[in-house]
């Protein structure tokens, strides 16, 4: 018996991606330490704004159903009473050992194909984001910039052999460029 079952009122997180269903367990606790920061980072910095944040939503991208650990729709006529219909304006993901590939590719495609327009994968573990784009008139995302967290000592290593050039502290949101999102404080538990 599948163990995610075994909780009484337990419901799983359940996606599909053109026909094939996916039924996925809760996160671990750097999943969850990463998303919670998202949650807050990108709660306050969209309060009160027209653009809404979403944590955790049902999307619907014509047949298919997707969770996405958070998005941000600027079209309220795509927010329904119980999900959201159409592409969010920015989708994150939070990467776990078992939706690596479909987070990186499957869904990947799939917001490309729906005019996504901003796509950060999340790794929690390594402290990496990835930011990807969809150019104008495309149906591809393209990785736009990658940005890693560093340890105190790793930019003291990077000071020391007089590579602090190589230190990145922070990153842009292309499509929101006054959202700057500090590594240290998205990654926190990490130091």
């Amino acid at each position: 018996m599948d163990h995610v079952m075994e909780f009484p009122g337990y419901l799983p997180v359940i996606e599909t991606i053109k026909g094939k269903i996916y039924k996925m367990a809760r996160p671990a606790i750097p999943h969850i330490q990463a998303t919670t920061n998202i949650y807050r980072i990108l709660g306050n910095y969209f309060y009160g704004k027209d653009c809404k944040f979403f944590a955790e939503p049902q999307v619907q991208l014509g047949e298919n159903e997707v969770a996405p650990d958070a998005c941000v729709v600027c079209d309220p006529s795509k927010v329904r009473k119980t999900k959201i219909v159409g592409a969010p304006d920015l989708v994150i993901e939070t990467l776990s050992p078992s939706t690596g590939r479909k987070d990186r590719i499957d869904k990947r495609v799939l917001y490309g194909e729906y005019g996504v327009i901003e796509y950060w994968i999340v790794d929690p573990r390594s402290g990496s984001v990835d930011i990807w784009l969809l150019p104008e008139n495309g149906i591809e995302l393209v990785l736009h910039d990658s940005a890693f967290f560093q340890s105190e000592e790793d930019k003291n290593d990077l000071i020391k052999y007089d590579r602090q050039h190589l230190i990145v502290e922070e990153f842009t949101s292309p499509t929101f460029p006054d959202l700057t999102i500090q590594l240290s404080e998205l990654f926190d538990y990490l130091k």
